[in-house]
């Protein structure tokens, strides 16, 4: 299971904000991690 702290969310949602425009509350978090997980489990297979 993959976790990540605050700070590496602050900055992960940072960097999305100023490449992209997105913006990701807090209350996106679980999604954020829930789709890195997805992403790791396919480059395992």
């Amino acid at each position: 299971m993959i976790t990540i702290s605050d700070e590496e969310y602050a900055k992960l949602t940072d960097y999305m904000y100023r490449n992209y425009g997105i913006k990701l509350g807090e209350h996106k978090k679980a999604l954020v991690v829930g789709r890195l997980q997805s992403v790791y489990n396919d480059t395992r297979n």
